[in-house]
């Protein structure tokens, strides 16, 4: 555990992500896991300060580290979810991700989260997109999200559309077909180049 603790600061040092991820993954070796395994598994058995640690160090890449957050923030530890959490809000904030790099994520999270406060961020997340992946994300939320998560989209279905495209998926849709993308979205929901 204290290799692994070093092998996070050095990530962290040296601004590698690659090591980051390494690390991570001896991280979940260490407790009985694998890569892939998610948390279920493994963490159990890892010290809280040091899933903590690991969810700050991936934090600190941004949006390039998000799909690796993902691992903790259903973490039966609330704390460790919570700051994966926290995290993981800081890391959609990155201007290099676009409405589509968002959607992907929120949809992801939506499948695990029920705290309102937390999907209520979310949501509001998810209407910061051109209209089809906004109707998309919404879509996809009203089917596989956590009960919490589907209860919460017919209010953003509503908002999303300005009050003009009812509250169900079908009326959604139906309003997409009036409303479609602009040519410029892409420009303005598409994401700002990362600098060099």
């Amino acid at each position: 555990m204290r290799e692994v603790l070093a092998q996070l600061r050095d990530a962290l040092n040296d601004a590698d992500l690659a090591s980051a991820r390494r690390a991570v993954a001896h991280l979940k070796a260490s407790g009985g896991g694998t890569a892939s395994a998610g948390t279920a598994n493994w963490a159990k058995n890892v010290p809280k300060a040091l899933l903590n640690a690991a969810v700050e160090t991936l934090g600190y890449f941004g949006g390039d580290a998000i799909e690796d957050l993902l691992d903790f923030i259903a973490d039966d530890d609330p704390d460790v979810a919570q700051n994966a959490i926290d995290q993981l809000e800081l890391a959609l904030q990155d201007i290099t991700l676009g409405d589509r790099e968002r959607a992907e994520v929120i949809k992801s999270v939506s499948t695990v989260l029920t705290d309102a406060e937390t999907l209520d961020w979310m949501l509001s997340s998810a209407l910061d997109a051109r209209h089809s992946v906004g109707i998309e994300t919404l879509a996809f939320i009203a089917e596989y999200g956590t009960p919490e998560a589907r209860e919460m989209v017919p209010s953003y279905i509503d908002l999303f559309t300005g009050g003009e495209g009812g509250t169900t998926i079908a009326e959604a849709k139906a309003w997409l077909a009036e409303n479609p993308d602009a040519p410029d979205d892409e420009a303005f929901y598409g994401g700002q180049a990362a600098s060099k």
